[in-house]
């Protein structure tokens, strides 16, 4: 049993596309290598586009959550780990193919960060507290992102910020809407 099958197995075949040809598998190295050339693919743009990125990561999650580390590892350095259980020539293949991409590796573990695989990875737990105090700083850069997107367009977010009279005239309270 390699170490990508310990602990995991596949039970159910897994689809996936390799140059243009659907395939099932229930192998982890064919998942592992489709994952892999997926992240490393900078044509792609997977990392680039969170709900792609979102998606696969969805697709294959318990399957990220035990490996991301290796798949950082191995973009970071250019090369497959050496307890991949690949072919000599597969190995060779895919090894002279790639170089060494600290920077995608980055960007593929500030993705995984997003996601929360690095706290999952440490043990840490989110509370109720820290869960609201992370929804208030979305929602205060959200806001922040809002007004100044408003500001670049000049486009008026609501007539309470532009005063606009609201026409109401004397005694309209009182009138029902029936």
């Amino acid at each position: 049993m390699t170490e990508l099958e310990k602990g995991f197995k596949i039970t159910n075949p897994i689809p996936l596309i390799s140059d243009g040809e659907l395939r099932l598998t229930t192998k982890a190295v064919d998942l592992y290598l489709h994952i892999f050339n997926k992240v490393r693919d900078e044509k792609l743009k997977l990392l680039e586009d969170d709900i792609a990125f979102v998606n696969f990561c969805f697709n294959f999650i318990v399957f990220m959550e035990r490996h991301w580390r290796k798949l950082c590892k191995d973009l970071r350095l250019g090369k497959l780990n050496k307890h991949l259980p690949v072919s000599k020539a597969k190995r060779t293949e895919m090894e002279s193919a790639m170089l060494p991409n600290p920077k995608r590796a980055k960007l593929l573990e500030e993705c995984l960060r997003k996601l929360g695989f690095h706290d999952r990875a440490s043990g840490t737990k989110a509370t109720a507290k820290t869960v609201n105090e992370d929804e208030d700083d979305i929602r205060k850069k959200f806001k922040k992102h809002v007004v100044q997107k408003i500001k670049e367009n000049e486009v008026p977010a609501t007539a309470r910020e532009h005063k606009l009279p609201m026409n109401m005239g004397v005694g309209a309270e009182e009138k029902s809407f029936v």
